[in-house]
């Protein structure tokens, strides 16, 4: 851990593509695994250009234990179009800068033949 961050410290990122265990409004972006929380941070902190937050519809909405993000720190979202509407727009409200994308979600079939 101490070597990934010691090089990440040096790192400055045109671009940041996270994934995450949560995605909410009220928190932002959050994990379940406390070590992965310094190592996001640092990559939001460093990336000069946009922040990119990957995430499948059963993260929206939800809270992990470790705060990496708040919402307002985020440029896009890319989902599946089987996430919360809802929730989509509150994270919008949230920060009216984010762009959400939803896009189909690839089947076992499809990812199989690749």
């Amino acid at each position: 851990m101490t070597f990934a961050l010691n090089n990440l410290h040096k790192i400055r990122a045109n671009k940041c593509f996270l994934g995450c265990s949560g995605m909410s409004s009220a928190s932002g972006i959050t994990t379940a695994i406390f070590s992965e929380t310094a190592i996001n941070e640092t990559m939001v902190r460093n990336t000069l250009g946009s922040i990119f937050i990957v995430c499948d519809y059963t993260k929206i909405g939800q809270t992990h234990n470790y705060i990496s993000a708040n919402v307002n720190k985020l440029n896009y979202l890319i989902t599946d179009i089987n996430a919360a509407d809802e929730e989509l727009s509150k994270i919008q409200d949230a920060n009216p800068k984010i762009i959400i994308h939803k896009v189909e979600p690839l089947s076992s079939a499809a990812i199989n033949q690749e």
